[in-house]
């Protein structure tokens, strides 16, 4: 059961890395979730909880305690790694904004942002780029900004709160 209940997760997981659904409450899930840009895992699970207390009520505890149990771990497995709506920042270093914020525009949806800086061991001017991200974006972006600037230096953080416009790749 618990293997099932894990297995059950990470098939979800992928499906809705796929932009797809299984078409139960995950659908529903999906459609509250972009709606106000969170995952509601845990609501889900509170919700089929109490449909599954409602018919163990009826039919027996017995089935009603494995189903909770596999709705549990395979609620958990899905809210550990479905990070679709999860933000990141980025703070880059470079010689080469130009390049790179060109690049970046042309792929991507998001702002960006250069300050002037200099390096406190060099001494050599540079910039100091920022952006917010999706976390699902961090490893493309990052090959991105590698191939024009290998010697680029980038520091990402886990963005707890954002305000402000922030594009939000629909699902199809």
């Amino acid at each position: 059961m618990a293997f099932g209940g894990f297995a059950y997760g990470i098939s979800v997981v992928f499906a809705l890395k796929g932009n797809a659904s299984t078409g139960g409450t995950d659908f529903i899930a999906l459609f509250v979730s972009n709606k106000i840009g969170k995952s509601i895992w845990e609501h889900v699970f509170v919700f089929n909880t109490i449909i599954l207390i409602i018919f163990g009520a009826m039919f027996g505890w017995l089935y009603a305690g494995y189903s909770i149990l596999f709705q549990f771990i395979s609620t958990k497995t899905i809210s550990t790694f479905h990070h679709r709506y999860e933000r990141v920042t980025l703070q880059i270093t470079t010689q080469k904004d130009e390049e790179i914020i060109e690049e970046y525009i042309k792929e991507y949806r998001h702002g960006i942002s250069c300050i002037d800086a200099v390096g406190g061991y060099s001494k050599k001017k540079m910039k100091l780029l920022h952006t917010v991200v999706s976390s699902y974006e961090v490893n493309e972006i990052v090959s991105l900004m590698k191939k024009i600037d290998p010697k680029i230096i980038i520091n990402v953080l886990k963005t707890e709160t954002f305000f402000g416009g922030f594009y939000r790749k629909p699902i199809e």
